[in-house]
């Protein structure tokens, strides 16, 4: 690991997790607890739009989640933003494109869209244009 991690989350890393976790879905309450300790442990691959996350507080509740990626949003013109938790903490956030260049950084909270919660029996929406 580079001496630059762990890190705290960026300005706009925190305001896109904050988004994800205003949702409710199973699990979401110990999330909450969890980000309060978050902090970024790297990029995979060195990735900007891969951020790895630990969460500082050992203490922390685990989330019991339906899925490993419980909520996700629609990036207007990009793709959509995964929330990946894994053995109940918080893991990475993800933006993953379906065209073109890799994005030079996260997108904004304004590019998302309303994110989506999965259930066990959920269906992906369907994107109007």
């Amino acid at each position: 690991m580079s001496a630059a991690f762990p890190r705290p989350l960026s300005d706009r890393e925190q305001a896109l997790l904050d988004v994800l976790l205003a949702e409710q879905f199973s699990g979401v309450e110990a999330l909450r607890v969890q980000a309060q300790s978050v902090r970024v442990r790297g990029l995979h691959e060195g990735l900007p739009t891969v951020v790895l996350l630990e969460v500082a507080d050992r203490d922390a509740p685990r989330a019991d989640v339906v899925h490993a990626v419980p909520v996700e949003a629609v990036v207007r013109g990009e793709g959509e933003l995964l929330l990946f938790v894994k053995q109940g903490l918080l893991d990475s956030i993800e933006l993953v494109t379906y065209a073109g260049d890799e994005p030079a950084e996260l997108p904004t909270v304004e590019a998302l869209e309303r994110p989506w919660v999965k259930t066990a029996d959920s269906q992906k929406p369907r994107s109007d244009g």
